[in-house]
């Protein structure tokens, strides 16, 4: 029965991989609207243990983003709830319910013993940082929720790391509760960039002395007092987006998130306007304007892929994210530059998309100066003088080899230049 149960699982992740989900050990932290469908996706795809944790009571205003509770839950532990639900549909799943609100003097009994994977769907900012450090310093893989209310559009989802995570208020806070202790960079997040579309809710008088709890709110210190109104979908997606995660990430078989949320169509704009005006001034003559490079409008439609796939939306250099000030395209050392040539007119020179590199505008401009000053001084100068004037350019041999390596990692992925030459319009 277990194994017909399990059989598309293992069909998708193939024998190898599905052992391993079979084996391995999962704790999730939060049972709410997000917590609840990741824990009983988990269940159902036969992970060998799985704690759940979650000091609260079901409410009736959680029955709209619950994954199993029902009317007969309301006012019983969240962790029964999910535990019952989860005997009843993978009795093969060793669970273990800990009805206890997890806080640093908590960490050390709620995270004992080997654990694959911690899920943290926790909506309280304190208590999400204290678990998050946890799990860094018991160097636990840990996959973080951000927020689900107020949101609606499910295209809008991302896996990122914390650092990538934009329009939520949520991702802010924890960032900077965080800072002088666990690298953002290295915590993986399933978040929303949809902006929020309304705001918390204050609790009437009434609803007060009736108790916080009954409307959503946690009369317990430091809890948020206050009603998040919330689509019920959008934290079952995102749970459900945690899971799918989760799973591949215990096959052996991980997802490659996109990078980052696709950019504006007038950051675009911005983009290629500065990349024009850098080609005029270098290729064709200090006092030729930006529009005689059209050969580059045929760029707009890769940008795309060029700043988010190949350069994670990040300078190839810094590491600084493409913000609302834009990094900037330019051309790498190995690009055909018109050097000696300084053509003009309609046989101005063609760029690869793959030849183009996302820096900071001050980096940029260094790179472009010092190949320029390499191209007066020498008319064919070979590939190692280029590689050196471009390393210090951006600040040193390692930097540059490493631009080089991405550059030669996504072409092998391609099979070769991944964009014909960019032409110039007929």
């Amino acid at each position: 029965m277990v194994c017909e149960m399990l059989s598309r699982h293992e069909a998708f992740f193939g024998a190898e991989g599905h052992a391993r989900v079979r084996g391995s050990r999962a704790c999730v932290v939060g049972l709410g609207g997000v917590g609840s469908h990741a824990a009983m996706m988990l269940g159902r795809a036969g992970v060998r243990s799985l704690r759940v944790v979650d000091f609260d009571h079901v409410s009736l205003s959680s029955l709209n983003r619950h994954a199993v509770a029902g009317l007969r839950d309301v006012g019983t532990l969240k962790t029964a709830t999910v535990e019952a639900a989860l005997i009843d549909a993978a009795p093969f799943v060793s669970v273990d319910a800990r009805p206890v609100m997890f806080t640093a003097d908590t960490a050390d009994d709620l995270l004992e013993g080997p654990l694959d994977l911690v899920l943290d769907c926790i909506d309280d900012i304190d208590t999400k940082a204290a678990l998050l450090r946890a799990c860094a310093a018991r160097g636990l893989r840990v996959l973080s929720a951000l927020g689900a209310g107020a949101k609606a559009d499910p295209t809008r989802l991302r896996v990122a790391p914390l650092a990538d995570a934009v329009h939520d208020p949520l991702a802010s806070k924890l960032r900077w509760k965080l800072r002088d202790v666990v690298d953002s960079d290295h915590i993986q997040c399933v978040y929303s960039y949809d902006r929020p579309r309304c705001s918390l809710l204050p609790l009437t008088d009434e609803q007060i002395e009736r108790g916080a709890r009954n409307y959503g709110a946690v009369d317990v210190d430091h809890f948020r007092v206050r009603v998040l109104p919330v689509l019920g979908a959008s934290p079952a997606l995102m749970g459900q987006a945690m899971a799918a995660v989760s799973l591949c990430g215990l096959a052996g078989a991980p997802v490659s998130p996109a990078p980052r949320e696709p950019l504006s169509k007038k950051l675009k704009e911005r983009m290629l306007a500065r990349l024009k005006k850098r080609e005029a001034r270098r290729e064709l003559g200090p006092k030729t304007p930006p529009e005689k490079c059209e050969w580059l409008d045929a760029l707009h439609e890769e940008l795309e892929y060029v700043c988010a796939e190949v350069w994670r939306g990040r300078c190839a250099v810094t590491r600084a994210k493409i913000e609302r000030k834009p990094l900037s395209l330019a051309r790498w050392w190995g690009s055909r530059r018109g050097f000696g040539r300084r053509p003009k007119g309609p046989d101005a020179p063609m760029v690869l998309a793959d030849e183009l590199i996302l820096l900071a505008p001050h980096l940029a401009d260094a790179l472009d100066a010092a190949l320029d000053d390499l191209a007066d001084a020498n008319p064919a100068p070979e590939r190692a003088d280029l590689f050196r004037a471009a390393a210090a350019a951006l600040g040193g041999p390692r930097q540059a080899a490493l631009v080089d390596a991405r550059i030669a990692q996504m072409r092998d992925a391609a099979g070769g230049p991944w964009f014909d030459p960019l032409k110039k319009k007929s």
